[in-house]
């Protein structure tokens, strides 16, 4: 037996273009299309680059190790509004599932 799998990656700047569709810089039928795609996804990846998420802060009063990781709030909210709008995209039919690398 066979399967055919499709696999289409949007990066975090086209992902931000489709959010804000009004003025981008991509011809609006590539934004429409890629919008097409990700509805008539069975099933999605969402990767997290957590290195954008946290930060390490480093210093004697830090209890662990000297080091912590720290969320910055900006990146946290961004992160948010693109999981909104893509829960948007997919609605109730798809799975969604998301992955994460650690800042080193």
């Amino acid at each position: 037996r066979y399967a055919q799998i499709s696999l289409i990656e949007i990066g975090g700047d086209h992902l931000d273009r489709m959010m804000a569709s009004a003025g981008a810089a991509a011809p609006a039928t590539v934004l429409q299309r890629s919008e097409q795609l990700v509805r008539a996804a069975m099933r999605s990846l969402y990767f997290v680059n957590a290195s954008a998420l946290l930060r390490v802060e480093r210093g004697a009063e830090v209890a662990d190790h000297g080091r912590r990781l720290v969320l910055i709030p900006e990146q946290v909210l961004r992160l948010v509004e693109r999981l909104s709008y893509l829960s948007q995209l997919f609605g109730e039919a798809a799975a969604v599932e998301a992955e994460a690398r650690r800042p080193r």
